[in-house]
């Protein structure tokens, strides 16, 4: 209730569908309170009515509507099984569809194997995943090089510093032994002069 035309669209849309079946039997199965009414009404009393489930319990009610009509299907009690519903496209608007569930619209592609025509389009998938990818790779090689290029960096500057310990002893001992080669000249050169006196 309190939804304007909601259930309208849908009963036009269910007698649309009755009209072009004329003459064969058709089997309802109801969701909703409204809808059972209005195709009571209408005079097809469905064969099975489930209330309108609140969000968190609606798992159960459609496994419940899809196991059902998978076996009555599977029994060959349906020849076909099809949903009637309001596909909603955007805020204000929503519009009734008819989608056959089974047989499944299965369809054969080039004599190959059958495939299930998907919604959205495998293209539309394509579309959507293949600038993801390239932002994905592109993003992939930008982390990878800035991270490579910091470690390249550390190496870099951690062969700078080893480097420079290796020149800094090196200049020490250097120093060390000049400095100890001017100690030992000077003590030469102050035993060399007191001798002479």
């Amino acid at each position: 209730g309190l939804c304007g035309g909601f259930n309208s669209d849908v009963m036009e849309l269910v007698e649309r569908f009755r009209a072009e079946h004329a003459g064969e039997a058709l089997d309802c199965v109801a969701v909703g309170a409204v809808i059972d009414r209005r195709l009571r009404r209408a005079g097809l009393a469905p064969r099975r009515f489930h209330a309108q489930p609140d969000l968190t319990a609606r798992d159960a009610t459609v496994r419940a509507i899809a196991d059902d009509a998978q076996a009555r299907f599977l029994a060959g009690e349906a020849g076909a099984v099809y949903t009637i519903y309001s596909w909603f496209r955007a805020g204000l608007r929503h519009d009734p569809v008819i989608e056959q569930i089974l047989p499944a619209p299965f369809a054969a592609r080039d004599g190959g194997r059958p495939f299930v025509a998907l919604e959205p389009s495998p293209a539309a998938v394509l579309d959507m995943l293949l600038p993801e990818f390239v932002y994905a790779a592109i993003d992939h090689a930008f982390l990878n090089s800035v991270g490579a290029e910091n470690a390249a960096r550390q190496r870099a500057m951690s062969r700078a510093s080893r480097n420079a310990r290796d020149m800094l002893r090196d200049l020490r001992r250097r120093y060390s032994r000049e400095r100890q080669e001017l100690v030992t000249r000077e003590m030469l050169e102050l035993v060399a002069g007191g001798g002479k006196s």
